[in-house]
């Protein structure tokens, strides 16, 4: 670097000794055209001499600063012009975090569910009741809510319009508050470790879990009826759940909650429930699920210990759609002094396969089985049921579902069976938002 200056500066020199040189010469002429002697002519040529000796004292040393800044002046420019085109580009990431902390997002929410049916019980003559049939229009459902989303704090909050239809006598006013669904709160402190406390359904069975507006069938079943809903194993309870999600694809819950509700808190029992929950996506399409639970009640002074298991099996592959739950459970609220707590147990398996016709609707023939037992230790107690149906999609927000459902025992129903020969014709009206 230092050769090739000072060779640069040598050249400039001569440059500036030659340039000199050309002035003097020129300069000379109009003082030769006064004198118009020869002597003044060898004057000219003493100034070129201090020119030359000049050249490296002033010109030449001034000159190497003006070579050394214009070298490097293109790459500090290239420096700077990097540097701001990449200022810009970080610009629009710093707002993001901004927005995701102080935005609320609301999501309100509704279902209906209405329909006709036909229905032909046939019970035993244990049962001790006559055959009939019934008809009518039905109102399953009239759900509304909304869930609120802030940072890292969730709200949910649902009521079901449909139980002021018949206060008196619908199954709200013996097992559950009427009105109210869910009334939580979700705080996700971690991928791996939220908490949620309030109202909501207790981590027990897949098919309970799963929205009945998104089941492509009426109702959960026989087992689902009995020891989820009457025995209180799953359904909404008030309680706090702890939960996350794990590499692995795996998912964990474990709550603690009410064991029982009843209107007056008075009768309700005291005690908790212990559940616990574990699902693990195996692959795309393909997930195990499995719970547990223990339930402590207390009555009069007397404790009451149950337990249940469940396990479940859920396949999404294409259009096809696959779900298998089987579940044991201990019915506490038959438990008294002289008899234990009954054990009964089932499983339900259903397929559904949707068969597009347009872009915005769908045939989707269904198929469901179920096999349940009210009691493992007396017979006359098993029955199956099986639902067939060919139902029509619309946008997914609206379903028409005709479909038959038909109950039968495998012997001569008991006393004990809580359960009938039944037919069940209807068509049931789906539309939710």
């Amino acid at each position: 670097m230092m050769s090739r200056w000072c060779i640069r500066s040598s050249a400039l020199a001569a440059a500036l000794a030659i340039a000199g040189v050309a002035r003097a010469q020129s300069t000379p002429e109009p003082a030769a055209a006064v004198t118009a002697a020869p002597a003044p002519v060898a004057a000219p040529a003493e100034p070129a001499a201090p020119v030359e000796a000049a050249a490296p004292a002033a010109p030449v040393v001034a000159q190497p600063v003006l070579l050394q800044v214009a070298p490097p002046a293109p790459a500090p420019a290239a420096g700077p012009s990097l540097r701001v085109q990449t200022k810009p580009l970080l610009v629009p990431r710093e707002p993001a975090p901004v927005e995701e902390e102080v935005g609320l997002l609301l999501r309100p929410k509704a279902r209906v569910m209405t329909g006709f049916e036909v229905e032909r019980p046939h019970p035993s003559a244990a049962q001790g009741v006559d055959d009939t049939t019934d008809y009518g229009m039905f109102l399953d459902q009239a759900r509304v809510g909304i869930e609120a989303e802030i940072d890292k704090l969730e709200i949910d909050v649902s009521a079901d319009l449909a139980d002021a239809m018949r206060p008196a006598t619908n199954a709200s006013s013996f097992n559950r508050p009427p009105y109210i669904r869910n009334a939580y709160l979700n705080l996700r402190l971690d991928k791996a470790f939220r908490v949620r406390a309030g109202r909501f359904k207790r981590p027990f069975s897949a098919l309970e879990r799963t929205s009945s507006g998104d089941l492509p069938f009426r109702g959960r079943g026989l087992i689902n009826d009995l020891i989820v809903e009457e025995a209180q194993w799953g359904d909404r309870a008030l309680g706090v759940m702890l939960w996350g999600r794990l590499p692995g694809k795996l998912r964990w819950h474990v709550a603690g909650m009410s064991p029982t509700w009843a209107p007056d808190g008075d009768l309700e029992a005291n005690g908790i429930d212990a559940l616990a929950r574990l699902e693990w996506e195996a692959s795309d399409g393909i997930e195990l699920g499995l719970s547990g639970g223990h339930k402590l009640e207390v009555r009069a002074g007397e404790e009451i210990n149950t337990n249940a298991v469940n396990a479940d099996l859920r396949v999404q592959s294409g259009q096809l759609s696959l779900l298998l739950d089987a579940m044991l459970g201990q019915l506490g609220q038959l438990a008294s002094p002289l008899a234990d707590a009954p054990l009964a147990y089932g499983v339900v398996l259903y397929g559904a396969y949707a068969i597009p016709v347009q872009p915005s609707l769908a045939l989707e023939p269904v198929l469901v089985f179920e096999y349940a037992d009210a009691d493992a230790e007396f017979s006359g107690t098993e029955s199956v049921r099986v639902v067939a149906g060919l139902n029509l999609v619309l946008d997914e927000h609206f379903r028409v579902m005709p479909q038959v459902e038909i109950v039968r025992s495998l012997e001569e129903a008991s006393a004990l069976s809580p359960w009938s020969n039944a037919e069940t014709y209807y068509v049931l009206l789906r539309a939710q938002l």
